[in-house]
Formats: C-alpha cells, structure tokens, sequence
C-alpha cells in the first residue's frame, strides 16, 4: 500500500480500507429506495423559512466561486425531495435531479413549480448503476453536487462523481452524527453489537482533493434537532431500514422493533435528539480563477 501521504492514491487506499468496519456503508438498508420512499412523506417536514435562507446563501455561494450561473448543467446525485435542485433552476440552472427511490422523486415533482418544469429532469438510478459513457454524462456537466446522500460510498462513487463534471462540485456529508435512539438499539438487538457508523469520507475526500492539488474550501456545521414521530411512523421507517438487512419475517421483525419502540413512547409518541457535524467540500477545475 502507498505510504507517501502527499500522494492522492494514499488516500484513496486508506478510505477503501476503512469501509470493511463501517457499518453505514456495508448497510445494504440505506441503499433501498423503500427505506427512502417512506422517508420521502416526511423528509421535508422542519423544512421552514430558516432553512429555505441557508439555501438561497448556499446557491449564492456558488455563484460567488464561479462554479456556478444561469445556464449552466447541473447534475444533483441524490437529489431527495429536491430543495437544492429546485433553488438551483430558480436561478437559472438546468438540472439533472437523480435518485433511487421514487418516493423522493414523487416529493421533488410535487415541489417543482410548474414555470419550472421545462428546467429539472429526473432520472430514477442508483450512482452506481449510472454508466456515465452509456448516458454521455462525461465531463458532461458544469457542476456536479451530492449533497447528504448515501450514494457517494467510497473513492471510486467519487472518483465517478468527479469524472461527470467539467467545472465545479460540491459534496456534504456527515462527519459526525448519532443514529438515534430506535435505529441504535434495533441495530444492537439484531447485532447483539453496536452501530459503527463511521463519518470519516469527509475527511478522506479532503485529503485526496489536497493530494490532487485541488484547493477545496471546507466547513463544518453542528446539528441540533428533536424528531418526533408516532408509535406506527417509527415502526415502519425503521423496518424499511432493516428490512433489505435482516433475513426474518416482517412478523418477527416488526416485533422486534414495536418492542423498542414502546419501550421509548412518551405521551404516545417518539422523540429522538438528533446530533451530528456536517463537512462541506467545494471545489473547482484547476486553472479556473
């Protein structure tokens, strides 16, 4: 293994040796677009005023890099309920909106004003599955985002997200979180050992970025947040999330999970703290100023 951490294959090589233990990656639950198709009818529901500002300075912010302006192609892998996508075409952007579960696209379209349905195209694929050759998607597109999705795993999701732009990109993760109180304990009753989620690419895609001679810009933002849920929102969510995991039947395993969440009902309902940093990674083509 390359050892010379100036090198950008350094860092590859440590990113795809810390996926074996990661239990976020190898999780084939967050890559089911059932688990995401229930998420979808509540995913933007503490979506508010404040949220929509830090949206509308985010597309400002590209703007301000010059990875982005009226016009220009942009690919939004992951797109979800398509808040980052509809923002963008507000402002001129022609967006490719792609994601897996259809629930999430069901969510965008509902969202999408009409004067702009000429400028957002939905494609519904996994990254992985996307032959960028076969689509004629490379270098295909001015700026290339993949913002809190599970479809950037490891190097070569990035290396492909990469190979898709010709300008500018921008990726948001995870660098911390807590899982929750349900999903934590389901997993450690199923596991008989405790989640181990790591939040680490972040990090490595920093460093491969450095490596390269990329000059990212990078900032971290902590987040605070209840979430609250009925007895029968949190049973379902979390069995469509363990579902495509566990080799039960939906009997057994809604069981199990209704044990949990009984356990942790409070005048009929769920309450989970939510707590976790954000990375932010921006980038441009080199030589662009």
């Amino acid at each position: 293994m390359n050892t010379d951490i100036r090198s950008s294959q350094f860092w590859l090589d440590q990113w795809r040796a810390n996926i074996t233990g990661d239990t976020k990656v190898i999780n084939v639950s967050y890559k089911n677009p059932a688990f995401w198709d229930s998420m979808s009818l509540r995913y933007d529901e503490h979506f508010g005023d404040e949220e929509r500002r830090a949206l509308n300075t985010l597309v400002d912010s590209f703007v301000r890099e010059d990875i982005f302006s009226s016009g220009m192609d942009v690919l939004d892998i992951g797109c979800g309920t398509g808040r980052l996508a509809i923002a963008l075409a507000e402002q001129g952007g022609r967006i490719t909106a792609l994601d897996s579960s259809p629930g999430m696209l069901e969510r965008l379209t509902e969202n999408l004003p009409t004067a702009l349905s000429d400028s957002v195209d939905t494609v519904q694929a996994a990254w992985d599955e996307i032959d960028l050759d076969e689509r004629g998607w490379r270098q295909r597109f001015d700026l290339v985002i993949a913002s809190m999705t599970p479809a950037i795993t490891g190097p070569d999701a990035l290396l492909k997200m990469q190979s898709a732009g010709r300008r500018g990109w921008y990726y948001k993760a995870w660098a911390t979180r807590d899982s929750g109180d349900v999903r934590a304990r389901v997993w450690e009753r199923l596991k008989n050992a405790p989640m181990r989620d790591q939040y680490a690419p972040v990090f490595y895609v920093f460093n491969y970025l450095a490596a390269s001679g990329y000059y990212p810009h990078v900032y971290f933002n902590e987040i605070i947040h209840e979430r609250e849920s009925t007895v029968e929102q949190a049973i379902q969510s979390n069995y469509e999330y363990f579902s495509a995991l566990e080799d039960m039947s939906e009997e057994q395993l809604r069981g199990i999970i209704g044990d949990i969440v009984n356990g942790l009902v409070n005048d009929g309902r769920i309450t989970e703290m939510m707590r976790g940093t954000t990375g932010t990674i921006m980038w441009k083509k080199r030589g662009i100023q």
